[in-house]
């Protein structure tokens, strides 16, 4: 704004903000008027209540209540040191449940035995170099998956996916050593 101008409708801040006679009604009907400084209280008004023994009154319930809390007798109760009976029925069916899953447990065992026993396979000459044949594409797969790493390892998950390929290719370092040695295998 320029000096010595000044906007049509603007309010000074110099002049002092002035109530309407509405407003002032408003206010008086809102609160009560507030006593004059000359004015005294009323002296001697009573209620006729003796307030002491109104209070004795009303606390002594309170405090009745708060003396006499409920107490058991713990010792002296019929079942004292005995186990519940629902404690027993609990140790009882977990006892059955654990003879069941050694039960199951020996019967599963059992027919891996069986099993075992009656799948026994011979691989000749043929299938042993086509199965030697598919380790060493696996191998060459992994290696150069390995190799795709970069030279300095940092983060967890390139730590994580370094150590699985280097356990990989050492797994298919063994399986290779003993295919290229035997002519024939039996699979169980």
């Amino acid at each position: 704004m320029k000096a010595g101008k000044s906007h049509v409708g603007a309010a000074r801040l110099s002049e002092p903000l002035q109530m309407t006679l509405s407003d002032r009604r408003k206010r008086e009907r809102r609160r009560p008027p507030v006593p004059a400084r000359h004015e005294r209280p009323l002296m001697g008004q009573t209620s006729g209540k003796d307030w002491v023994t109104e209070n004795q009154r009303h606390v002594l319930p309170l405090q009745q209540r708060a003396e006499a809390p409920l107490q058991m007798d713990y010792l002296n109760k019929p079942d004292f040191g005995r186990v519940p009976a629902y404690l027993h029925e609990r140790r009882m069916e977990a006892e059955a449940r654990a003879r069941a899953a050694a039960a199951a447990e020996s019967a599963q065992a059992a027919q891996r035995h069986h099993d075992a026993s009656s799948r026994v396979l011979e691989l000749d000459g043929k299938e042993v170099a086509t199965l030697l044949q598919h380790v060493t594409a696996k191998r060459q797969v992994t290696q150069a998956a390995y190799m795709r790493l970069p030279c300095v390892v940092e983060t967890p998950s390139l730590l994580r996916t370094k150590q699985a390929l280097e356990d990989e290719l050492s797994a298919l370092e063994a399986d290779l050593k003993l295919l290229s040695q035997a002519q024939r295998i039996r699979v169980e």
